[in-house]
């Protein structure tokens, strides 16, 4: 994944702080199809949680609104804090 490639690049140049969004757009289904991409949910938490684990990186989630998912923060939310450990 280009974004976990180019974070570990920029910590070993000596960045202090590398902070990446990963969007999520709304609970597995709903994220998949304004995202246009099956399993995209699933990749994105990926890369979240490798993210997370490492040093000098920090990540967090963007959250674009669509007609289809304005109602869905919350459980969108939920999928994501029973996936990723610490996620707040």
């Amino acid at each position: 994944v280009r974004a976990l490639e180019v974070a570990r690049e920029l910590t070993g140049m000596g960045i202090p702080l590398v902070y990446v969004n990963v969007s999520v757009d709304g609970p597995p289904p709903v994220h998949d199809r304004l995202r246009g991409v099956e399993g995209n949910f699933v990749k994105a938490i990926t890369l979240l949680r490798k993210l997370r684990s490492l040093s000098g990186v920090q990540s967090g989630v963007s959250y674009t609104l669509f007609e289809e998912n304005l109602d869905l923060l919350d459980d969108t939310f939920g999928h994501i804090s029973n996936l990723v450990p610490g996620f707040k």
